[in-house]
């Protein structure tokens, strides 16, 4: 919840706490009436229970005092089936003076049984009734249900009284949560993209075939987290991730813009060789990228000049090398520009890059062998 709507809360309950309060005593002194009232009633319900079964036992003894003297199984069974199906029994045994039983009806249970002894009527004990009550949840039931309604009917009732009361006296009916100022901050406009790092994957089709989706975002993990260091090092912001033909965003002076892109694909370049290199030797994959710094806002020409580019290099327009000041810093072979046909059909010359200035060079050196070993880069390099 945003922190205004918090706050706005906070003070209605602060406003209101006197009926909050009131409901809240209400509703637990109904609990603890409730929950004695429940008690007491589940105790009556189980003595009357055992009244019920001692009364039927004495009644089922009376009956079956003469078919046990004279040992008249099958009028006992039929007994016992009796008495065991009606509702309040769940077992009953008719036993003889030696504690044999003769016949049964109804599965064992825990509850102590409810006994009845057998006489003859010259006063001889011939033998024993024995019921076990069966368990009767529903009156509990019926009476935890009512109680729930007549709490929420009361704590209704006392919502309905407070709200007369204040029609009556002409006030609101409810405190409304007050409107919390907040200092407005005006957004500063976003400078515009002035250059783009595309980078595209060597393979990717063939990789994408063989590897199901999980073990081929495995593979692009660890140069995902390089691509997104060594973007952060030069205020680049990773747009698309490798996976969809990665797109990192410069912003501010178009030629500073650029030459920050270049820098972080050289970068990404240099740490991602180190990365395969320590996969070579965990004897895991490695991976190759192609790269494409340009000004153009046509994403889909971008990604697929870089797609045409040559394998671990990175490539500059050859129209965009002076118009970006870049070829005051780096370091190319103009006879090594390929042509290639990216998209819509047409046809553009891209310029691998050998490498930077020497001051730059040194610098990515050092950021790569910081990126890779874990070590934090303390601060912005300086361009």
């Amino acid at each position: 919840m945003p922190q205004a709507d918090t706050a706005r809360w906070r003070q209605w309950i602060i406003k209101e706490r006197t009926l909050l309060h009131e409901l809240a005593v209400l509703l637990l002194a109904s609990l603890l009436i409730g929950l004695y009232f429940l008690a007491q009633l589940d105790s009556r319900l189980a003595d009357a229970r055992r009244e019920y079964l001692a009364a039927l036992a004495s009644q089922v003894a009376e009956y079956a005092v003469e078919y046990t003297a004279t040992n008249n199984l099958v009028s006992l069974n039929v007994i016992a089936r009796s008495t065991g199906e009606l509702a309040p029994v769940a077992r009953v045994a008719l036993e003889d003076a030696g504690g044999r039983v003769l016949a049964s009806s109804g599965a064992p249970v825990e509850a102590a049984p409810v006994t009845q002894a057998m006489h003859l009527p010259g006063g001889g004990m011939v033998g024993t009734v024995k019921l076990w009550p069966a368990p009767d949840t529903e009156p509990q039931k019926k009476a935890e249900s009512g109680f729930v309604l007549l709490v929420l009917g009361l704590l209704a009732l006392r919502v309905l009284l407070l709200l007369l009361a204040r029609r009556l006296r002409g006030e609101p009916l409810w405190h409304q949560p007050p409107a919390v100022m907040e200092p407005a901050v005006e957004a500063a406009p976003e400078t515009p993209v002035s250059a783009v790092l595309r980078l595209a994957l060597v393979n990717e089709e063939h990789l994408r075939r063989r590897y199901t989706d999980s073990l081929f975002a495995s593979l692009l993990a660890p140069y995902e987290q390089t691509l997104a260091q060594a973007a952060g090092l030069y205020d680049g912001k990773v747009r698309v991730a490798l996976d969809g033909g990665a797109l990192v965003e410069f912003r501010g002076e178009t030629a500073d813009a650029a030459l920050s892109a270049v820098c972080a694909g050289m970068l990404f370049l240099r740490a991602s060789r180190r990365v395969g290199e320590q996969r070579k030797q965990a004897g895991q994959m490695a991976l190759e990228f192609k790269l494409l710094v340009t000004a153009g806002a046509d994403s889909v020409r971008s990604l697929a000049c870089c797609q045409a580019g040559v394998p671990g290099r990175l490539h500059v327009p050859e129209n965009e090398l002076a118009a970006l000041a870049l070829d005051t810093h780096s370091l190319y072979r103009p006879e090594q520009a390929v042509a290639v046909a990216c998209a819509e059909g047409n046809t553009l010359r891209l310029q691998p890059l050998e490498q930077l200035a020497q001051r730059y060079q040194l610098q990515i050196a050092d950021q790569a062998e910081r990126l890779v070993d874990g070590v934090p880069e303390s601060g912005a390099p300086r361009m």
